[in-house]
């Protein structure tokens, strides 16, 4: 929710810098209402510079009322309604945005951003497919398209859209992540590791990449790389009792003869995940494990 308000305030600022030009025009040529629309318009933008956002809306309204067809007039009011947790004029305005200006891919967008707050996907994915029909290059389309066919399941299209995005911003990490989950939904598990190493180098804090990376090689017998990103992952999140029991399979198999670092690992998973329901049957197996290992530690020993 925070990252869409911010999302669409920047798209509001964005076009208060848009609107300066329309004072400067000459309004020689304009009807009467065309001039009282703009008035109204560029006092809105006074009202929003004030922080009046009740005046705001009215000027906009009153721009809109002299001008039907006045598309950053609901772009604007759209965004002031959207900050305010009220969807039902956000998208009414976005709506009547594109209804005035339908090569609007930004108009698009916002309805898609709001559709998605709402949980409605398909809506939303209608949504930024139209912003991508009114503007093939509107490249932040791809990125929301990209999450919504990754949650539907929809492997091809959401590594056809994800691409198209990182392709004009390499620097997303959280794309780059969404990515390495798709191919890994479709058992392409070099991609993957590709692409959560991406995301680990501009975002070293990812510990869902990290936690990922682990369990790729920890299923492809490679202990202590798999070793090496659940450690890192534990430091991110200490409380994450999978990557802890994880970490304590992967030490496990990389050396059976290494009672102590074994017992460490799984103690210190028991001691995440004694307190979670969720964990209860893996502390159990985890503490005959370590009844077994201090066992056979003490055999060896005695030997």
């Amino acid at each position: 929710m925070k990252l869409l308000s911010k999302i669409l305030l920047m798209t509001f600022f964005s076009t208060l810098l848009l609107t300066f030009p329309v004072m400067a025009q000459d309004e020689a040529t304009d009807s009467e209402e065309m001039i009282q629309a703009k008035q109204s318009f560029n006092g809105a933008l006074e009202f929003q510079k004030q922080g009046d956002t009740t005046s705001a809306i009215e000027s906009y309204i009153a721009a809109i009322k002299f001008d039907p067809s006045y598309g950053l007039a609901y772009l604007n009011l759209g965004s002031i309604y959207f900050a305010k947790g009220d969807y039902v004029h956000a998208l009414e305005n976005f709506k009547k945005l594109t209804e005035v200006d339908p090569k609007n891919a930004l108009g698009f967008s916002n309805l898609g951003k709001i559709y998605m707050a709402q949980g409605k996907n398909a809506e939303a994915i209608t949504a930024f497919e139209n912003a991508l029909k009114a503007d093939a290059n509107y490249s932040e389309a791809n990125k929301e398209l990209g999450k919504l066919y990754f949650k539907n399941r929809d492997w091809d299209k959401a590594l056809s859209a994800l691409d198209k995005y990182l392709a004009v911003d390499p620097s997303d990490g959280y794309s780059y992540y969404l990515l390495g989950k798709t191919y890994q939904k479709k058992n392409s598990e070099a991609k993957a590791i590709e692409n959560f190493k991406k995301a680990t180098e501009i975002d070293p804090s990812d510990f869902a990449s990290q936690y990922n990376l682990g369990n790729i090689y920890l299923g492809q017998g490679s202990y202590n790389r798999a070793i090496s990103y659940f450690q890192t992952a534990l430091k991110l999140n200490p409380r994450h009792y999978k990557c802890a029991y994880n970490l304590a399979i992967a030490v496990h198999q990389n050396d059976p003869e290494d009672y102590d670092g074994i017992i460490v690992a799984y103690e210190k998973f028991i001691s995440i995940g004694k307190n979670n329901p969720k964990a209860r049957q893996f502390v159990a197996t985890a503490e005959e494990t370590v009844k077994g290992l201090k066992a056979s530690k003490e055999e060896k020993n005695g030997q």
